[in-house]
């Protein structure tokens, strides 16, 4: 982790952007790798768009998905860790957050052979402890400035026009790669991010090439 990351982490708080003052912008994608994730890679390669996978633990105990994963970190993606069972991780204690983040980190890790200093919270829920036991771990938490509201049965168009909205410099865009209608929308948020003048990039190029503010950090705004 470089010194701008680590500097991030000391804040103790998530990050939900950037400053921004570059035209940067991060595709994040949950709940992966899936049997649709190809079709993802297939669009970001076609646009030339990095992005970051935040990645369910327990899915790559199966060689498909190893695969899929092993793809992406030759494509030169990020990778965060999204908890072993996609469960609700408020409430819990030491020996869950052991189970459920720090063997999905191994997981990942061993599988992609990239360092995993993000963390992603399922449902982007969570509280004082789970906020500790990450920042003791030595990753940042990532939410988000834009849901697209795919996980919710949001239709390929209704997708598009939730990102388009509000899209601009400094966002983390919150998408799944699991999803049909995602996968749809997705040339048409790759051609809308070229439109507007904006760079697709990771969260930690975002976060290292125009990092938020101290004060956007503790205050949780943006822009």
């Amino acid at each position: 982790m470089n010194a701008t990351l680590e500097h991030l982490l000391s804040l103790g708080q998530p990050i939900y952007c950037g400053a921004p003052t570059q035209p940067l912008v991060a595709l994040t994608f949950d709940d992966g790798p899936g049997i649709l994730t190809p079709l993802a890679l297939h669009q970001l390669r076609a646009h030339d768009a990095p992005a970051t996978f935040f990645l369910v633990g327990k899915l790559l105990e199966e060689s498909a998905f190893v695969d899929t994963a092993q793809r992406e970190a030759s494509m030169g993606m990020a990778f965060g860790d999204h908890t072993w069972d996609h469960v609700m991780m408020t409430g819990r204690s030491q020996p869950s957050f052991d189970g459920e983040i720090a063997r999905t980190r191994r997981a990942v890790e061993r599988v992609t052979h990239r360092p995993v200093n993000l963390f992603r919270p399922p449902y982007g829920r969570h509280d004082a402890a789970l906020d500790a036991y990450v920042r003791q771990q030595g990753m940042l938490e990532i939410l988000w400035t834009i849901d697209s509201e795919d996980s919710q049965g949001a239709n390929a168009d209704r997708i598009y026009r939730t990102v388009r909205k509000t899209l601009s410099a400094g966002d983390i865009v919150l998408l799944h790669d699991n999803r049909g209608t995602t996968e749809s929308a997705l040339p048409r948020i790759l051609d809308l991010i070229a439109e507007r003048g904006l760079t697709p990039v990771t969260v930690p190029e975002l976060l290292t090439q125009d990092p938020p503010t101290d004060r956007q950090v503790r205050r949780h705004t943006c822009g």
